[in-house]
Formats: C-alpha cells, structure tokens, sequence
C-alpha cells in the first residue's frame, strides 16, 4: 500500500479518484490560498457529471482515510 504523503502528491489537476461510493472523481482545478497551500479543489463527479467543490483539508482527510482512493490503487477495505 502507498504511503499517504504520496497518495497526497496525486492530488494534481487531472488525477482520477475513485471514492467510497465507487464513483469515478476528477480533480478539475486546484485553487491556490498562495504559493505553497492549496485553498480548495474543484472535483468532477463523473458518474453524474456534477461540480463541486471542496475545502483541500476535506479533500486530504479522505485520502488520509482512504475514502477516496488514486485510481492506480482502487484496493477497497
């Protein structure tokens, strides 16, 4: 199983994401709060083609609890 911090590396425009519902999710746009701290991601639910857009601390808790999961590793609890 990777490491967290480089299943945090992934979180770049254009990644694809399953989460825990087994929706495909695309990282859309990253908004930047300055140079160095993401402020928030907007994410492209495919399955429905819905917008949203989510807080980057919410984003990295679910990769912390694998509730959202890069693509390349899709190996559920």
């Amino acid at each position: 199983m990777p490491e967290i911090s480089d299943e945090l590396r992934m979180l770049t425009e254009g990644s694809i994401w399953i989460d825990d519902k087994r929706r495909t999710v695309l990282i859309w746009r990253i908004h930047w709060a300055n140079a160095e701290n993401v402020e928030s991601f907007d994410l492209l639910v495919v399955d429905d083609f819905t917008f949203v857009n989510r807080p980057a601390k919410q984003i990295e808790q679910y990769v912390r609890d694998r509730t959202m999961q890069y693509c390349r590793d899709c190996k559920w609890k």
